[in-house]
């Protein structure tokens, strides 16, 4: 073998060993590489991964807790407005029960005085100036109300009609000071005129006997009653209780009483208008 060919196959020799070691190398390199990309993964997108996980999670969750809450808001909301119901339900009962136990008094009221015929009447309104004691109630001309009809109330008389407009009318009551009314004294049967105080531009509501003779002998604790006289009011309805007396002397020719109103003005709401006193 000639020099050429010695020189040659040596350079092949190197050749195949350098790409074997190129080879290993490569190999090597791969392996380790995998093995890297293996260690980063551990420690770097497992991490990762698991937060997108825990962030996903959290974000579900959120939406699962909001979907929740606005069940129990809705709810919430349904309950309160059931008892909103039932807090109107339980006040318009006791509403009627107010107005039965009102309408069953002047029932009684009714029974005390079986004679008369009445109209059941509200009060709508009552009068907001100091110098009279007026009530405004539901029925007028329509309901066959006319003026100088008396109206009773619990506990006896509240006054008469003085003005009516076609479905109302205008109640004047004893304690209002034109309205005088003919009384007397059940146990004594003294008689006077019974009206409404007012002092210093305002109704004191309370009234006055006045007209007593100056030996009359009405005293505290006397029921009072309407006398009959005159063409308004019928006889023996219950004005009030005398409260206190003041006897007539030589400067003063009658005596007078204080007189505390049997019916409750303070909360009058109805009343019944006394439409035929049955008299002919």
């Amino acid at each position: 073998m000639n020099a050429n060919s010695r020189k040659r196959n040596k350079v092949i020799k190197y050749c195949a060993i350098g790409v074997a070691i190129l080879l290993t190398l490569l190999l090597l390199m791969f392996n380790s590489g995998v093995a890297f990309l293996e260690r980063i993964s551990g420690y770097v997108v497992t991490p990762v991964i698991s937060a997108a996980d825990s962030a996903v999670d959290s974000v579900g969750n959120f939406f699962a807790s909001f979907g929740q809450r606005m069940k129990l808001k809705e709810e919430l909301q349904k309950a309160n407005e059931r008892i909103a119901e039932l807090e109107n339900v339980e006040s318009v009962a006791k509403e009627v029960k107010a107005e039965n136990e009102r309408l069953l008094t002047l029932w009684n009221e009714k029974e005390t005085y079986p004679q008369f015929s009445y109209s059941y009447a509200k009060v709508i309104a009552r009068s907001v100036d100091d110098y009279s004691a007026t009530f405004t109630l539901n029925k007028g001309r329509v309901d066959g109300i006319k003026e100088n009809m008396v109206v009773i109330a619990p506990g006896g008389l509240a006054g008469k009609v003085v003005e009516v407009a076609y479905q109302s009318c205008i109640l004047l009551a004893v304690t209002d000071s034109r309205c005088g009314v003919p009384a007397l004294s059940e146990a004594s049967r003294d008689m006077g005129i019974v009206k409404g105080i007012s002092s210093a531009g305002t109704t004191a509501g309370y009234c006055s006997m006045t007209q007593l003779p100056t030996n009359a002998i009405i005293k505290p604790g006397d029921a009072v009653i309407t006398s009959g006289l005159g063409e308004v009011f019928p006889k023996g309805i219950k004005i009030g209780t005398v409260t206190e007396v003041s006897t007539g002397n030589g400067s003063k020719i009658t005596s007078s009483a204080k007189i505390t109103p049997s019916v409750d003005f303070d909360h009058l709401e109805s009343v019944l208008i006394i439409i035929d006193t049955g008299e002919n």
